[in-house]
């Protein structure tokens, strides 16, 4: 079977429900803090310009990194491993942001949020396409409620628990690649 979605001996989700939640909860993740570092970093005093420069860096990083990085995700066996060391990598480069919010740090966290954004190979060829959609649908659902809580939480609570949200939805989103059986992921 060229899809391997099917349910598990054990396992309540198909292993595609799960790649689309993780999509889901990647979502603010994968693209770090977007639109709201910039307003966090105004209200840290960077200029516009400054601004713009660290994050078009790190858009360039991953412009760049994204052909090999692919390659190597294609290539490596332990994909869910990949998965949760990017999500764990962008939290941590987004919390020192937040913490140590100066020009090398910020410039450095772009770049490893860049480069970050991978993916799992849970369906063969015939059903990449399905899949695909599949992922990119829930990762606009995972967008738009990233920004409405983001929204809500940085209003009730200060840009930090924008922070915080990304954090979250990073821990969900290791505990859902965690839950896919490795198994099913084609290699």
């Amino acid at each position: 079977m060229a899809i391997r979605d099917v349910m598990r001996a054990g396992s309540a989700v198909a292993p595609a429900s799960l790649l689309m939640l993780v999509n889901f909860l990647l979502a603010d993740v994968r693209d770090g803090l977007g639109p709201f570092l910039g307003i966090f970093l105004i209200g840290k005093g960077w200029t516009p310009d400054r601004i713009g420069l660290v994050m078009s860096i790190g858009g360039f990083a991953g412009m760049i990194a994204t052909t090999p990085l692919g390659i190597l995700a294609d290539a490596t066996k332990p994909k869910r491993a990949v998965v949760v060391i990017c999500a764990v990598l962008v939290t941590v480069a987004s919390l020192a942001m937040l913490l140590v919010p100066s020009i090398a740090v910020v410039t450095a966290a772009q770049i490893a949020t860049g480069i970050a954004g991978l993916t799992l190979g849970i369906v063969g060829q015939s059903g990449l396409a399905h899949q695909l959609g599949r992922n990119e649908a829930a990762n606009h659902g995972g967008n738009v409620l990233a920004a409405v809580l983001a929204g809500l939480f940085g209003a009730a609570y200060g840009l930090t628990a924008v922070f915080v949200l990304m954090a979250g939805m990073a821990i969900g989103s290791i505990l859902a690649t965690l839950a896919i059986p490795p198994a099913s992921i084609w290699s």
